[in-house]
């Protein structure tokens, strides 16, 4: 059984977090899911800059 991780609260402007709000839902994913894939997209493409910059 996986571990429940505790809430992390977040504030955000009104504007991101409406833009959030919209992604979600054209991408069918919660808020959430949205904000970590966002996040992820991000860490791949400063990843992907360091390597080339090696």
């Amino acid at each position: 059984m996986k571990a429940k991780k505790p809430p992390f609260g977040l504030r955000m402007p009104e504007d991101v977090k409406a833009w959030v709000a919209r992604q979600a839902q054209e991408n069918m994913r919660s808020q959430n899911a949205e904000i970590v894939m966002a996040l992820k997209e991000k860490m791949d493409r400063l990843a992907a800059i360091t390597i080339s910059e090696q």
